[in-house]
C-alpha cells in the first residue's frame, strides 16, 4: 500500500484488512457500530447507506460511551463486545448535525467521510441487543427477528476473509446461533430524517429495558 495517502492506508488496514484477519483467526467480528447504554452495549448494523454510523453518532452525542462505529468483536458467554478500534466516521451533514463546528480529519482520499473526535469511550461491555436497520418507511417500525433470521443477520453482517472457507463458515454459524440464543436481534425501520432519531433512541432504550426484564 505504499504510495497511498496515510489516511487511506489506515482506513484500508483498520476497516477492511484487520477485521477480516481477526475473523480468519477465529473471532466473530460484526460490521456494526456500538455504544453503551446504562452499562450494556448495543450493536447497530445495516447495509451501506442506511444510517448505521448516523444512529451510532446520535446516541454518542447524547453522552453514551462509544465502542466504535464499524467493527465489533463479540466474545465470551455471556457475550461481551469491544471494538477493533474506537472510531466515529461521518458524512459532513451528519457531522454538522451532531457535532457542529467540529472538523475532524479525512477518512480516506476517495470519501467525503471524516473521523470525528470521540467523547466518552468504553473498552467493552455486555452485549444486550443487536439492531438491524431495514429499509426506510414513513413511520417507525420494529420487530424482533426469529432465531433463524437472526442467525442469518449475524452472518450476513460479519467479516470473513474467505467466505468459501467451509470450516470457518461452520464455526461462524455455531457462534451466531449461540449469540442469538442470549442476545435479541431487532429490525428497525424509520424515515431517514434526523428529526425522528430522538423517537428511535427512545425505542431502543425501551426495548433494552423490556429485554432486561423478559
Amino acid at each position: 500500500m505504499s504510495g497511498l495517502p496515510p489516511e487511506t492506508r489506515d482506513h484500508l488496514w483498520f476497516d477492511h484488512i484487520l477485521p477480516r484477519r481477526l475473523a480468519h483467526e477465529g473471532a466473530l467480528v460484526l460490521h456494526a457500530g456500538g455504544v453503551v447504554i446504562d452499562g450494556r452495549a448495543i450493536a447497530v448494523t445495516a447495509e451501506s447507506g442506511r444510517g448505521k454510523s448516523t444512529l451510532t453518532a446520535s446516541l454518542h452525542a447524547l453522552g453514551h460511551p462509544i465502542l466504535g462505529d464499524d467493527a465489533l468483536i463479540v466474545e465470551g458467554d455471556p457475550p461481551d463486545v469491544r471494538a477493533v478500534y474506537p472510531s466515529l466516521r461521518l458524512n459532513p451533514d451528519s457531522a454538522e448535525t451532531f457535532f457542529p463546528g467540529v472538523e475532524g480529519r479525512p477518512m480516506a482520499d476517495y470519501s467525503p467521510k471524516r473521523h470525528l473526535p470521540l467523547g466518552r469511550t468504553a473498552e467493552s461491555a455486555p452485549l444486550a441487543g443487536l439492531f438491524l436497520l431495514g429499509e426506510a418507511v414513513d413511520g417507525i417500525a420494529h420487530r424482533r427477528l426469529p432465531p433463524a433470521e437472526a442467525v442469518m443477520t449475524v452472518i450476513a453482517n460479519s467479516f470473513a476473509q474467505d467466505p468459501a472457507d467451509r470450516p470457518r463458515a461452520q464455526d461462524k454459524m455455531r457462534e451466531a446461533a449461540a449469540l442469538v440464543h442470549t442476545v435479541p436481534v431487532w429490525e428497525l425501520r424509520y424515515p431517514r430524517d434526523y428529526a425522528v432519531l430522538p423517537d428511535v433512541q427512545d425505542l431502543i432504550r425501551r426495548l433494552l429495558r423490556e429485554g432486561e426484564h423478559a
